[in-house]
């Protein structure tokens, strides 16, 4: 049960669209191998400006490992988070006054660069962007995340993510009707919860890392 598998839409030959539990004992091979710990090459550090270039909280996605199927499941509660198809932003803005985010690393950056595990998620570019921020919650840091999309798929709609700034990503996501979601990954680091999933908005893949930090609702 550590890994969660979402069918969007019916399948091309006709079959019915499964639950997530009946995904997961069905398994999928390609992802279910995608479970070891990722492994990330530093790329050379740039100039940001004013945003974070070694936030301890983004540091810690790559030391998440991904769960087996062995695994023991999470408490109920904290599924009830971890496997929300909605927006996430829009769920935290439940739990406080204000939902900010601070920026970290953004831009283009070649695939050799990033995690060979993710990269496999996703259809093979030269480039990929990557954005990585801490989303707060009054002013508290509740979610560090990572956000990986082919440049040879930004050429749409897909473009307005090189601008969004300090607005959330679940806003442009869902700004007007959920994306499909491939497919929701559990993972484990330092005592905190993670998930991972293919969101496919326009039909377009977004690798979309999540990881719950100590003062997160998650975690109340």
């Amino acid at each position: 049960m550590g890994a969660f598998f979402l069918p969007a839409a019916p399948r091309e030959n006709g079959g019915a669209v499964k639950t997530p539990y009946e995904a997961q004992s069905s398994g999928n091979g390609r992802l279910i191998k995608c479970r070891s710990e990722l492994q990330y090459r530093l790329w050379p550090p740039e100039t940001m400006g004013n945003r974070m270039t070694g936030d301890p909280h983004i540091s810690l996605l790559a030391s998440i490992t991904w769960l087996s199927d062995l695994d023991p499941p999470p408490e109920p509660a904290v599924a009830d988070w971890l496997l929300e198809r909605g927006s996430m932003t829009r769920r935290f803005e439940r739990h406080c006054q204000r939902v900010s985010i601070r920026r970290g690393r953004e831009g283009y950056f070649p695939a050799q660069a990033l995690g060979e595990d993710e990269v496999a998620l996703l259809p093979p570019c030269e480039r990929y962007w990557l954005r990585e921020i801490i989303l707060c919650g009054d002013d508290r840091p509740w979610l560090a995340g990572r956000t990986l999309m082919p440049e040879n798929a930004m050429d749409g709609a897909e473009w307005a993510l090189t601008t969004l700034g300090d607005m959330p990503l679940g806003r442009w996501l869902f700004r007007d009707r959920a994306p499909e979601r491939d497919f929701i990954q559990l993972g484990r680091t330092a005592g905190l919860w993670a998930r991972r999933s293919c969101l496919r908005p326009n039909g377009k893949p977004l690798l979309l890392t999540e990881l719950f930090l100590p003062d997160a609702p998650l975690y109340c």
